[in-house]
């Protein structure tokens, strides 16, 4: 089994050093004294990839070949041209940078992080994302439907509607109990016609309450 350094692993990508890095700190690749083995660290990144965007790397993979062999091929026709001129003018050789090496100017310049990584970077943060929102729509349509959670605006509507229900009963009482109280001597007796009527007010609103919350759980439940 081979083994060679990030750098050379991340060359053989087509990535930079530092997503080497991440994917050592993911366990996707298998690092020993600091060497990566190259045949158990592909099929361990192939084992965990994302099935969901196959397609998509391998249109990035595509495009990136076809412009690293377009890069290559300028530079071979650029020195081609160099030599021409030179030969022709008697003077000394002048090769396009990169020419006699295919285009790379050096074996240790790092490459960057190619758009599959990118796309596949953010692929994974919507996905997270996307998981988390719904996880949380889900939790808020249970405690809906269970009877533990309801929309605000219309919780201060309802208690609106009630408070004006409650003052409105209040405010009639003393009509209400006039007449029954003005021709009554006895404290007892009064106290009792006083205990009715206050009845008759927690009765209303208490069916007032009961009429409100039975809406308010059929709005939530649609």
């Amino acid at each position: 089994m081979s083994r060679e350094s990030k750098s050379a692993f991340a060359r053989r990508l087509g990535v930079a050093p530092s997503y080497v890095t991440k994917l050592k700190d993911e366990g996707r690749i298998v690092v020993v004294d600091g060497q990566v083995e190259v045949e158990a660290s592909l099929a361990r990144m192939e084992a965990t990839k994302d099935p969901n965007r196959d397609d998509v790397r391998q249109r990035h993979a595509k495009a990136r070949d076809a412009k690293r062999l377009a890069e290559a091929s300028g530079a071979g026709v650029a020195g081609v041209i160099a030599t021409r001129e030179g030969e022709e003018s008697g003077g000394n050789v002048k090769t396009a940078p990169g020419a006699d090496s295919g285009g790379r100017e050096g074996d240790d310049e790092e490459p960057e992080a190619g758009p599959v990584i990118q796309a596949a970077e953010v692929f994974r943060k919507a996905r997270t994302a996307k998981m988390h929102f719904e996880s949380r729509r889900a939790v808020i349509r249970v405690a809906r439907l269970q009877g533990r959670l309801a929309d605000m605006a219309t919780i201060r509507k309802s208690a609106g509607n009630d408070g004006a229900s409650l003052r409105s009963l209040l405010e009639n009482l003393p009509d209400q109990a006039a007449p029954r109280l003005a021709p009554v001597r006895d404290a007892v007796k009064a106290a009792a016609i006083l205990g009715e009527l206050l009845d008759d007010v927690e009765a209303t609103m208490a069916g007032h309450l009961a009429k409100n919350i039975a809406a308010m759980r059929e709005t939530e439940a649609v």
